[in-house]
């Protein structure tokens, strides 16, 4: 047993903080997913026609979605004024098809079909004005059905993108250093045990210090006389 707890710890000290942020960062996703409200979507479709072969329809489609969101494009809605329409309608088109898609999000299914279907009756009316100058009709191909579920949270994507998250930050943590100490193996601790330790090398002798200078006794007076 003593021989599988080793390799054991060894695998927890070296990939222990990973796995513990990715687990962080699955836990974090999840509970965003439990706690967002849902968000639903629905979607309207339009179709532009051309009434002359020389009209492009697919170019004024372009053109029209790019208009159909903006406040003066809304405001031709004849319903029930939503100060919060502009902010909940997505309008995309295709490149080879002359069909312009709305899409409305609301808090429940019904808001999202109301605010599709507003604007898209908002666009065909902008559109119907300027008939005579485009050559192209605004026709409602089909409208805003309600959702069957929400479109968002996706709880599996957010629990996906929490973890990917968590592994990031165990990838830039192993990057900059920050990683603990390993824990060391009863073979290493024996070996630390039974090795005897290597002597410190001695200091050198100092130096003896230089003898002094022998000095001639001086001279007694008289001597010399």
């Amino acid at each position: 047993m003593s021989k599988l707890q080793e390799p054991a710890k060894n695998l927890l000290g070296r990939f222990g903080p990973a796995a513990a942020l990715l687990l962080l960062g699955a836990l974090c996703g999840l509970v965003y997913a439990l706690v967002r409200p849902p968000v639903y979507a629905a979607t309207a479709h339009i179709i532009v026609v051309g009434k002359q072969d020389q009209n492009p329809a697919v170019n004024f489609a372009q053109v029209y979605g790019r208009l159909a969101v903006l406040p003066e494009t809304l405001a031709y809605d004849t319903g029930t004024y939503d100060p919060k329409l502009a902010d909940n309608v997505k309008a995309t088109t295709s490149p080879d098809a002359p069909l312009i898609r709305l899409t409305g999000s609301g808090e429940t299914p019904a808001r999202a079909v109301q605010r599709a279907n507003a604007a898209a009756q908002a666009l065909i009316r902008f559109g119907a004005e300027r008939e005579e100058d485009t050559g192209v009709r605004l026709a409602l191909m089909n409208q805003a059905v309600p959702p069957l579920r929400p479109a968002a949270p996706n709880g599996p994507l957010d629990v996906a993108v929490g973890a990917a998250a968590g592994l990031l930050l165990a990838v830039l943590a192993a990057a900059a250093g920050l990683r603990p100490a390993l824990p060391r193996t009863r073979r290493e601790e024996k070996t630390a045990r039974h090795r005897s330790p290597v002597p410190a090398p001695s200091p050198a002798p100092a130096p003896a210090p230089a003898p002094a200078p022998v000095q001639a006794p001086a001279a007694a007076p008289g001597e010399g006389e």
